[in-house]
């Protein structure tokens, strides 16, 4: 089985350990056995995934459009876009400017 990569989001793994806590209906024990190992299994791997520091931003030569809405530039990318919480085109996370 190949692995396919269907976008490059970021996620926090301790979010996709916990989706792991959800009650799971158990008929048997053959069936409790071969879901804790592969939960087990799974969570080891998400485990030991690499980690990334996300990049931070700031918006800059921020305006408004005409249309009501404000945008700015990221000062990461470079790419001008709708001001918010993050950089849609980079991922940076953007700080408060004063």
């Amino acid at each position: 089985m190949k692995n396919r990569v269907m976008s490059e989001e970021l996620v926090k793994k301790n979010d996709v350990i916990n989706a792991f806590d959800a009650t799971i209906y158990i008929k048997n024990k053959r069936d409790l056995l071969l879901v804790g190992y592969y939960v087990n299994h799974v969570l080891k791997k998400i485990k030991s995934l690499p980690t990334i520091e996300p990049k931070r931003g700031k918006w800059i030569n921020e305006h408004e459009d005409g249309h009501g809405s404000w945008v700015g530039t990221c000062d990461q990318c470079y790419t001008e876009n709708h001001v918010d919480n993050f950089c849609p085109h980079c991922g940076a996370r953007m700080e408060e400017t004063e």
